[in-house]
C-alpha cells in the first residue's frame, strides 16, 4: 500500500491523502489541513466497494459516519454529535442502539448478543447512567439490575438463582449487601458506607459455617476452618492489625504468632511446623526483622542463625545442614557477606576457606577434600581468580596449575594425571586456548600437539595414536583444516593424503593400502568430483575405474567389481 497527496490553492493549505493497495486501487481519501485530517473521508474496500465514510473536524470524527461489511451489508451508522447510533453483527442483526446528544449518551441504550438476546439495558443522561441497569447471560437469563443513583441492586446467577443483593446511593454502594450460593444460603453480609465496607463482615461456607468475622474499625479479627475450628485470630483497631494475631492449623495445633502495631509487625514473632516443631523465633521492627532470629528444619534440627537489622544480615551467622552439623559460618555487613568465610562438608571436614570484602571474594582461597587433603587454592580480587591457582587429586598430587587474571585463565596452563604424568599443557589467553598446546593420553603419549589461536585450531596440527603412532598431520585455518593433510593407520603407515579448503576436500587425494601401493585416487574441483578416480586392489591391479565431471558420473572406465572389464567408450 502506497500515499500520495494531492494539494488545493486555497487560503489555508488543503490537502487530499489517497492510500492505495498494492494494485493501485483506491483504498482510502481524506480531506487535509497542513498535517490533520479535516474534511471527508472515505475508504473502500480492494474490490471497489464502500467501506467507511464520514468527516473529521480538526482531527476529530464528526457527525454521521457509517461503515459496512463487504457484502454492503451495515456494520455501524454512528452520529458523534446528535443523531442515531447503530451498531449490527453480520447478517444485519442488531449489535448496539441509542442515541447521542451534543456528543454524550442520552436516553435507553440497548445492547444484544448475536443469537437476539438482550445484553444490557442502560439510561444515559447527559453521558452518565441513571435510573434502572439491566444486565443479562447470553441465555436470557437476568444476570443483575441497579437502580442509579440511588436504588437497589440484584444480580443473579446464569442458571437464575439471586447471587447479590444491595443498594446504592449517589451511585455509591451504601447500607447491607448480601451474597448467596446458589442454595439461596448466605455466602457473605455486611455494610458500605460511601462504597467502602464499614462496621463487622461475616462470611460463611456452603455449610453455613462461619468462615471469617472482620470488622473494618474495631473487634476481633476471626477465620476459621470448615469445621469450624480456629484458623486466625487478632484485633482490629482504628481499622488496623493490633497487638498479638495467632493462626492454627486444621489439626488444631499453633502455627504462628506475631505482634501489630498499626498493621506492622513489632516484636517477638515465632512460627511452627504442623507437627508442633519450631520453624522461627525473631523480632520484628515495622515490619523488618531485627535482633537475633533462628530458623529449624522440619526435624528439628537448626537451619541457620543470626543477627538482622532492618530486614538484613548482619554480624555472625551460622548456617546448617538438616543433620544438625554446621554448614557454613562467617559475618555480613548489610546483608552483604564479609570477613573469612568457613564452609563444611555434611560429614563434618573442612570444605573451604576463605574472605569476602563488600560481598565478594578477596585474597586466598583455600578447597579441601573430604579427607583433608587441599583441592585447590589460589587468590581472588573483587570477587574474580587471579595469579597462580594450584589444583590437587584426593591422593595429595598435583592436578593442574596456571593462572588467572581477572577471572580469565592466562599464560602457560599444565596438567597431570591422578596416578601417571602429564595429561596436558596449554597456553591461554582471555580464557581461551591461545599458542603451541599438547594433550596426553594416560599413558604419557601424545595424543595431539598442535597451535591454537582465541580458542580455535589454527596453524600446524598433529595428532596421535594411543600407541604413539602417528595419525595426522596438516594446518588449520581458523578452526579449519586447508592445504595438504595426511593420515596414517595404527601402525603408522601412510594411509591417506588429501588436499583440504575451509574445512572441505580440494584437489588430489590418494589412498594406500598397508603394504604401500595405492588403493584410490583422484581429485576434487572445489568439492565436487572431477576428472578419473582410480581403485587397485593389494596387488597394483585396476579394479575400478571412473570418469566424474562437476561431481556428476561420466562413465565406467573400468570396473572389475564383479569380474568384468569394460572397454572405454
Amino acid at each position: 500500500m502506497f500515499t500520495c497527496a494531492i494539494q488545493n490553492a486555497e487560503a489555508q493549505e488543503h490537502t487530499t491523502l489517497i492510500k492505495r493497495y498494492d494494485d493501485g486501487k483506491k483504498s482510502s481519501e481524506t480531506v487535509m489541513i497542513d498535517s490533520t485530517a479535516d474534511g471527508k473521508y472515505t475508504s473502500w474496500y480492494q474490490n471497489g466497494r464502500l467501506m467507511e465514510q464520514g468527516n473529521f473536524t480538526m482531527g476529530k470524527k464528526t457527525g454521521e459516519w457509517i461503515r459496512l461489511y463487504e457484502n454492503g451489508d451495515s456494520i455501524s451508522k454512528i452520529n458523534y454529535e446528535n443523531g442515531d447510533y447503530r451498531i449490527w453483527f453480520e447478517q444485519r442483526k442488531l449489535q448496539v442502539k441509542g442515541n447521542v446528544r451534543n456528543g454524550e449518551k442520552e436516553g435507553l441504550w440497548l445492547e444484544y448478543y448475536i443469537n437476539g438476546n438482550k445484553k444490557s439495558e442502560i439510561f444515559y443522561k447527559s453521558g452518565i447512567e441513571v435510573g434502572e441497569k439491566k444486565l443479562w447471560y447470553e441465555n436470557g437469563q437476568l444476570s443483575f439490575k441497579v437502580d442509579k443513583p440511588n436504588g437497589k441492586y440484584i444480580s443473579y446467577y446464569s442458571s437464575g438463582e439471586i447471587k447479590e443483593t444491595g443498594s446504592f446511593k449517589n451511585s455509591l454502594r451504601d447500607s447491607i449487601w448480601v451474597g448467596y450460593f446458589k442454595n439461596e444460603k448466605i455466602s457473605y453480609r455486611g455494610n458500605y458506607k460511601n462504597d467502602q465496607k464499614t462496621g463487622v463482615w461475616k462470611e460463611y461456607y456452603l455449610n453455613g459455617n462461619i468462615k471469617k468475622v472482620e470488622p473494618f474499625e474495631n473487634g476481633t479479627y476471626s477465620e476459621y476452618y470448615i469445621d469450624s475450628k480456629p484458623k486466625i485470630s487478632g484485633t482490629i483497631a482504628n481499622g488496623k492489625k493490633q497487638n498479638s494475631w495467632k493462626s492454627w492449623y486444621q489439626n488444631g495445633k499453633l502455627k504462628d504468632v506475631n505482634n501489630y502495631i498499626s498493621d506492622l509487625k513489632n516484636g517477638y514473632a515465632e512460627s511452627f511446623y504442623e507437627d508442633g516443631l519450631k520453624e522461627f523465633v525473631g523480632n520484628y521492627h515495622n515490619d523488618s526483622l531485627n535482633g537475633y532470629c533462628t530458623w529449624w528444619y522440619a526435624n528439628g534440627n537448626k537451619e541457620m542463625e543470626g543477627k538482622n537489622s532492618m530486614d538484613l544480615q548482619d554480624s555472625l551467622w551460622i548456617f546448617y545442614y538438616d543433620n544438625g552439623k554446621i554448614g557454613s559460618t562467617g559475618n555480613f555487613d548489610k546483608g552483604v557477606q564479609t570477613g573469612m568465610w568457613t564452609y563444611y562438608y555434611l560429614s563434618s571436614p573442612l570444605w573451604k576457606k576463605g574472605e569476602f570484602k563488600e560481598g565478594l571474594k578477596d585474597g586466598l582461597w583455600t578447597t579441601w577434600w573430604e579427607n583433608g587433603q587441599k583441592l585447590q587454592e589460589g587468590k581472588y580480587s573483587n570477587g574474580k581468580e587471579t595469579g597462580v591457582w594450584t589444583s590437587w587429586f584426593d591422593n595429595g598430587k598435583i592436578k593442574d596449575f596456571g593462572s588467572f587474571s581477572d577471572g580469565k585463565m592466562t599464560g602457560k596452563w599444565e596438567g597431570w594425571f591422578k596416578d601417571s604424568g602429564k595429561n596436558y599443557i596449554y597456553n591461554y589467553k582471555n580464557n581461551l586456548k591461545n599458542g603451541y598446546c599438547i594433550q596426553n593420553y594416560d599413558n604419557g603419549k601424545a595424543k595431539y600437539k598442535g597451535s591454537f589461536k582465541d580458542g580455535i585450531q589454527d596453524g600446524k596440527f598433529n595428532e596421535f595414536y594411543k600407541t604413539g603412532n602417528k595419525l595426522s598431520s596438516g594446518k588449520y585455518n581458523n578452526g579449519k583444516k586447508e592445504g595438504k593433510w595426511t593420515y596414517y593407520d595404527v601402525n603408522g603407515k601412510l594411509f591417506k593424503k588429501q588436499n583440504m579448503s575451509d574445512g572441505k576436500p580440494t584437489g588430489k587425494w590418494v589412498e594406500y593400502f598397508a603394504n604401500g601401493k595405492k588403493k584410490g585416487q583422484g581429485s576434487y574441483k572445489g568439492v565436487l568430483r572431477d576428472g578419473v578416480w582410480t581403485y587397485w586392489d593389494s596387488e597394483g591391479k585396476i579394479v575400478y575405474k571412473v570418469l566424474y565431471e562437476n561431481g556428476h558420473k561420466v562413465k565406467d572406465l573400468v570396473n572389475q567389481k564383479f569380474g568384468n572389464a569394460l572397454p572405454q567408450k
